[in-house]
């Protein structure tokens, strides 16, 4: 089915329940099978989903452009690459890390290959780290470009425990108590690599518990890499990228952002909001990468 026909199947469905639904609904109650309806849209939902992904791959495919970015040491350069079994990152091997973590391997080998391609034009920014798993495979592999050398990975958090999706990474010795800063547990995680990173407790917008920490301002340094964890609704999303936007470079700014193909969950959450997000900017950022496992997508900025 086209992709257009699948959504226009989905919005039939939900005229359906919204206003003919009804009028069946007090006329004979006992005639609808809820249950059977929902599933029904489901099953459309998931195949719109995997019509969208197959319709990403192909355009990546079509596309002939390919920004002129290489590596360190000239060997590579960045190609587009959207769910493909040959990634280029596949081949690579990831460091071992024991902290508590909610990324997949696939991606972890990302953070590990992306690193190669820092020019040293800008700075590299880290946005929701949470303990410091991501944040030790990007700074590992950034510590190996000699771009690098004399830099530092700027790491940008509220610190704010949420307890209700949190706890259930931790071990119990390590569980907290809900709004209270976490600061401490990312510092112990991260121990090994502190002079490479300069930390910030700031929040992009208010969330949850973190009313009393200051707001996040951006000095105006330029910026060459954006690692993005923090947020999947437009408001967080578009939080950091008007605070920081002025500072991305046209052609060469990298904007990972990690819970991107979660607009792909099925049930459908309202707060996944990633690709609205990122279709908004239009030809501002153009899809470069994007992994088959996890929820990390890359984009170009063109501004």
């Amino acid at each position: 089915m086209h992709i257009s026909a699948l959504r226009s199947a989905i919005s039939d469905f939900q005229l359906f329940k919204t206003r003919r639904f009804r009028q069946q609904l007090l006329a004979s109650p006992d005639a609808i099978d809820l249950q059977a309806l929902r599933q029904h849209i489901d099953r459309l939902e998931a195949k719109l989903v995997e019509a969208e992904d197959l319709q990403r791959v192909a355009n990546a495919a079509r596309r002939n452009f390919a920004p002129q970015i290489k590596s360190f040491d000239g060997k590579a350069r960045l190609d587009i690459s959207v769910m493909s079994p040959s990634a280029p990152w596949l081949t690579v091997t990831p460091a071992q890390v024991t902290s508590p973590a909610m990324i997949s391997r696939e991606e972890a080998q990302y953070y590990t290959y992306i690193g190669a391609f820092y020019q040293g034009l800008g700075r590299a920014v880290e946005l929701g780290p949470w303990l410091g798993a991501s944040t030790q495979h990007i700074v590992r592999s950034l510590a190996r470009n000699p771009n690098f050398q004399g830099q530092k990975l700027y790491v940008v958090d509220d610190f704010v425990w949420r307890s209700e999706w949190m706890n259930p990474y931790m071990s119990e010795e390590e569980k907290l108590p809900n709004h209270v800063c976490f600061r401490h547990l990312f510092d112990k995680h991260t121990s090994d690599i502190r002079e490479l990173l300069t930390v910030q407790q700031a929040r992009l917008t208010i969330y949850d518990g973190n009313e009393n920490v200051d707001p996040f301002l951006w000095g105006g340094d330029p910026i060459e890499l954006l690692y993005v964890d923090c947020g999947r609704t437009i408001t967080a999303n578009e939080a950091w990228y008007e605070t920081l936007h002025r500072a991305f470079l046209p052609g060469r700014t990298l904007l990972m952002m990690q819970d991107w193909r979660l607009h792909r969950e099925r049930p459908r959450r309202a707060y996944n909001q990633t690709n609205i997000f990122s279709e908004g900017k239009g030809s501002e950022l153009e899809l470069l990468h994007e992994v088959s496992n996890g929820g990390l997508a890359t984009f170009l900025f063109h501004g």
